[in-house]
């Protein structure tokens, strides 16, 4: 009987294609957003790094059209001092550096701070960006989430909430990057997920997704859709993923992610690592 449901559930999320793998979230539409992981914490969503029990180090590489490179380091902070039963507070964060060719400042350097104190838990990027053709300039990212009856995560996260620049004839080009996600598991090793997104130029995404988790692998799969208001236009993002995480003998743990995307003829592809360890 199990065996038939772990099946089921594995066709369903194959089949549906719906969830999307974690270092694909922005470039396949974003669904999942209230339970990424790892550096894609920090770069998505800072308040998912208060789910950190362990120290992480770890790096992300992934093309769709321009190729992004993340390497860090998230630290848990107090989380071996944290106890519900005495106290809602623990704090954690990290350090990242972002390589976005896409970006108009090409290098940027993450500071990231979460917090919580239960059922809320949020988080901030302070966000150092350099490039040897602009003024330097910080922006910063801010995160609320929430767990609702232990099975429903609910996350809002505004990219780009505030930005400085050193030099006024410089344009920033970045506007708030707006994002809901909802993420429901409905069983064990089975998640749901429903994303919007807006940058508030006329565009719009909503996504859907699926994950399902088999021993050491997570299968994902999942579509974005587009909304292009001002073009009148719509556009489909499928994906899929497979993540594998492996502990060793020392107690810590190896993960390794990989994924594919589709969308305007082109092929998007991602590879993410990283080590957890006390």
């Amino acid at each position: 009987m199990k065996a038939k449901k772990n099946l089921f559930c594995l066709l369903i999320t194959v089949l549906l294609s719906l969830s999307i793998s974690a270092s694909q979230l922005e470039q396949m539409g974003g669904a999942g957003l209230a339970t990424v992981t790892g550096l894609d914490a920090v770069l998505y969503n800072p308040a998912a790094v208060t789910g950190l029990t362990e120290r992480y180090v770890g790096g992300s590489y992934s093309y769709t059209g321009s190729t992004l490179i993340a390497i860090g380091y998230l630290e848990p902070g107090f989380s071996e001092r944290y106890n519900p039963q005495i106290t809602n507070y623990r704090l954690a964060g990290g350090l990242t550096w972002v390589r976005d060719a896409a970006d108009l400042y090409k290098n940027k350097y993450y500071y990231t701070v979460g917090f919580c104190t239960k059922p809320v838990y949020g988080g901030i990027n302070l966000i150092y960006k350099h490039d040897k053709n602009r003024a330097d300039a910080f922006s910063l990212d801010v995160a609320i989430g929430t767990r609702l009856f232990d099975k429903l995560t609910t996350t809002l996260a505004v990219e780009n909430l505030i930005n400085w620049v050193f030099s006024r004839n410089d344009a920033l080009g970045n506007v708030p990057h707006i994002r809901l996600g909802l993420t429901y598991e409905a069983f064990q090793g089975f998640m749901a997920s429903l994303d919007a997104s807006t940058r508030l130029q006329n565009k719009a995404n909503l996504s859907l997704g699926a994950a399902y988790s088999l021993k050491s692998f997570t299968f994902r799969g999942g579509i974005g859709l587009l909304f292009d208001f001002e073009e009148e236009k719509v556009k489909t993002r499928p994906g899929l993923g497979i993540s594998y995480k492996k502990t060793t003998d020392s107690k810590g743990a190896f993960d390794l992610d990989l994924a594919l995307s589709y969308i305007d003829g082109q092929i998007g592809h991602s590879a993410s690592f990283g080590y957890t360890f006390n």
